[in-house]
């Protein structure tokens, strides 16, 4: 689920990444999800960056609409 939501802000909506989370460059989503960890001080019980609950926030933050009024549905994905 994270990697279809990444692809479709990285593609649609990347200035809500930008913005929410502090990210200059969008690049693979590993590299946004630890760019999500340093911004929120996401770590885990060695101090290491806690992917697993990056991807819980970005979820909640966009399931909360924190990310902006962002929907997953495109009229270029019903072309046939």
């Amino acid at each position: 689920m994270v990697s279809f939501l990444l692809k479709k802000l990285k593609e649609y909506y990347p200035q809500a990444l930008k913005e929410r989370f502090s990210i200059e460059e969008i690049g693979e989503d590993i590299d946004v999800l630890q760019k999500i960890c340093e911004v929120r001080k996401i770590v885990d019980s060695k101090g290491e960056p806690d992917l697993l609950r990056a991807e819980s926030v970005l979820l909640k933050e966009f399931k909360e609409g924190k990310l902006g009024k962002i929907t997953l549905e495109h009229a270029d994905a019903f072309r046939l």
